[in-house]
């Protein structure tokens, strides 16, 4: 059996040192995948947020198919 690690990611391999709990946790934590149309709505949301404060604001509509990460 193969006992190396060089198949992990460096962040992974880190995690072999720590705790039961600490591992565990890393496991259950959120992680965001990017993709680059996601990135591209994300980057056109924080224009919008940072927009000035007016009496007629911008606005986007996103649409998708359901289950597709839009909330």
């Amino acid at each position: 059996m193969n006992t190396g690690i060089s198949h992990l990611t460096a962040s992974a391999g880190a995690l072999l040192g720590e705790t039961d709990k600490q591992r565990v946790r890393a496991i259950r934590s959120r992680r965001w995948l990017v993709y680059p149309r996601a990135k591209q709505v994300l980057d056109r949301l924080n224009l919008l947020v940072d927009h000035p404060r007016g009496t007629r604001m911008p606005s986007i509509a996103i649409y998708g198919d359901s289950g597709m990460g839009k909330t």
